[in-house]
């Protein structure tokens, strides 16, 4: 694939996960989520990240001054065919390398309940 391509699949994933993610709630907070314009580009100036997510108890449509968090976005064919397999059957998929921090993975629906938009 050429980079102009891989661009705009990556660009396309943010929006897709841009759009899952707005309004949804999750443990009673409403989600907050804007891509980061120019998002690979914009890694060397400081700003990492595809996608900042906010969530705010207050409610939707509230501005509010909770931390905004970072999410990187990928998008591979078949480069997580073993996650995949293994989220078949399970809720989630814990996993650890070795002297680093245990992280989960989960489906995003399984994550945050969808929005009413």
């Amino acid at each position: 694939m050429k980079a102009a391509g891989k661009r705009q699949k990556g660009s396309r994933g943010e929006k897709e996960v841009e759009r899952l993610l707005d309004g949804a709630r999750m443990h009673g907070a409403w989600l907050k989520a804007r891509r980061v314009p120019l998002s690979g580009a914009m890694k060397d100036a400081g700003f990492g990240g595809d996608v900042l997510l906010r969530a705010c108890l207050h409610g939707p449509d509230t501005t509010c001054n909770c931390p905004e968090e970072k999410i990187e976005v990928k998008r591979r064919a078949q480069g997580f065919k073993r996650i995949d397999a293994w989220l078949a059957d399970n809720f989630a998929v814990v996993y650890r390398s070795d002297r680093n921090e245990w992280c989960i993975t989960l489906r995003l629906t399984d994550w945050a309940e969808p929005g009413e938009k």
